[in-house]
């Protein structure tokens, strides 16, 4: 160890296993082996889509359920559909929904089929997501629309009807919807993916979507329900979805698990895109709720925390606020926290960043804040986090920690130490010499103990989060 100190066994595990590594920017983050049993195979995955042919093949009854506008459904239906235009309905508020329902004479114990418009998948999500709400367990979508189920064949008399009032026996399925409340005590647990739908973009490896990068919930992902759908937004096979769905996550190395359950958050209460990514999500067989009211919802809550992604310019003005000459000075109002091993710190880091390896963070944060700012208001005052660089998880988990810890203003600065460097900002320690003639600061040549130049060669032992 470079300060000569003794090792944790973990961070010897870590020393040992990662090997020598050439950057942060070329070489990726060494990870530990994986050493967990094989979880056994998924179920096959439901049967959720019909196709045309095969809906009017059925042998069995099926209520079918037009949800296009009242003037499509009058223009020309299939014989003995049912009218619920899926503009008329919300998945938070299954009362009113049940009730119509019932006055149609459903039940709820019912199989139905929903069909709508080719063009419009988010009103087929969305009609699939009410009446799962509803308390319906036997829904089918209809491939391809209205337009191509009238090509096919007049239904069997299997498919007719007679409908009277009757009541709806089977019970709301309520449990679908996630209260603000409920979901501060489920995101970052392991088994639990919140997905961020409010963009039509996924994770990317160096940029996030705009709206994303401005505020999320912690620990969520951004995820877009079109990347699933085929080309001219045909429905894909469940198992391709599955492929596709699997190779999602913050980096390639860390996707997600399909066996979570799978919270989604859309703009607001009446985002359709909830609705489309909880029919695929449901035709993949896999857990799936929504957050009631979505990120506006969220954000109308008091007491909520918020992770901002922000770039090293900004995190350089909110130091220059407190700390105009960028001295290696602790700020006061402003936390900023490296999460690296200490030898990388003593070698460079950030002004009056304060270190803390991600190993030993929710050991030890809450010393650390005694011992650095003792008095800090955590619902106001900002927290900076900080690794490596895009390719480096550890202060996402981080964030997320401080998130349950009480932190509500949280900044991840998921550029790091990489995206620093190369802004030619101020660095600290003994890779670097001080000022140079334009206020940077330079690095020296193979200024590492061992005689080693440590930006072609930085010491063994980095590691990711464990």
């Amino acid at each position: 160890m470079s300060n000569g100190k003794p090792m944790k066994i973990h961070h010897m595990v870590a020393f040992i296993a990662s090997g020598w590594i050439l950057s942060a920017s070329q070489a990726g983050i060494c990870e530990l082996p994986r050493l967990k049993p094989s979880p056994p195979p998924l179920a096959p995955p439901p049967e959720v889509f019909l196709a045309p042919v095969d809906f009017a093949q059925q042998k069995t009854a099926i209520t079918l359920i037009d949800i296009r506008s009242v003037e499509q459904y009058a223009a020309g239906h299939w014989p003995g559909a049912i009218s619920l235009p899926a503009s008329t309905i919300h998945p938070e508020s299954p009362e009113p929904l049940r009730r119509r329902l019932a006055e149609m004479g459903l039940s709820g114990k019912e199989t139905v089929a929903l069909c709508g418009a080719i063009e419009e998948p988010e009103e087929l999500g969305w009609a699939f997501l009410a009446l799962s709400v509803a308390g319906f367990r036997e829904i089918r979508a209809v491939k391809g629309g209205y337009d191509e189920l009238e090509q096919v064949a007049q239904p069997k008399s299997a498919h007719f009807r007679s409908l009277v009032a009757a009541k709806f026996e089977v019970s709301a399925q309520t449990e679908l919807v996630v209260g603000v409340e409920e979901l501060l005590t489920l995101y970052g647990q392991e088994g639990v993916e919140v997905l961020d739908l409010r963009q039509d973009a996924d994770w990317e490896a160096y940029a996030l979507p705009a709206l994303f990068r401005a505020g999320h919930i912690p620990h969520s992902l951004p995820f877009s329900a079109h990347s699933l759908l085929g080309r001219g937004g045909s429905w894909p096979e469940p198992l391709a979805l599955r492929e596709r769905l699997s190779a999602l996550g913050p980096r390639a190395s860390e996707p997600v698990n399909l066996r979570s359950t799978f919270i989604l958050v859309g703009k607001d209460s009446l985002d359709r895109q909830v609705g489309l990514a909880y029919l695929l999500f449901r035709s993949m067989g896999l857990e799936v709720r929504f957050l009631a009211g979505g990120w506006a919802g969220w954000q109308a809550t008091s007491d909520v925390p918020r992770v901002q992604v922000v770039d090293a310019l900004t995190v350089q003005r909110l130091l220059v606020a407190e700390n105009p000459d960028l001295a290696d000075l602790t700020p006061n109002k402003v936390l900023l926290l490296d999460l690296r091993e200490d030898w990388y710190f003593e070698e460079s880091h950030l002004p009056g960043a304060v270190f803390l390896s991600a190993f030993d963070f929710e050991e030890q944060f809450e010393q650390l804040l005694q011992r650095h700012w003792p008095e800090i208001d955590r619902k106001r005052a900002p927290l900076i986090l900080y690794c490596f660089g895009p390719g480096c998880t550890r202060s996402r988990r981080c964030a997320t920690w401080a998130s349950q810890l009480g932190f509500r203003k949280l900044l991840w600065f998921r550029g790091g130490i990489d995206e620093w460097q190369q802004a030619k900002f101020r660095l600290y320690g003994s890779l670097w010499e001080g000022p140079s003639e334009g206020g940077q600061t330079s690095p020296r040549e193979g200024s590492g103990p061992d005689g080693i130049n440590r930006r072609l060669f930085p010491p063994r032992g980095r590691t990711e989060t464990p």
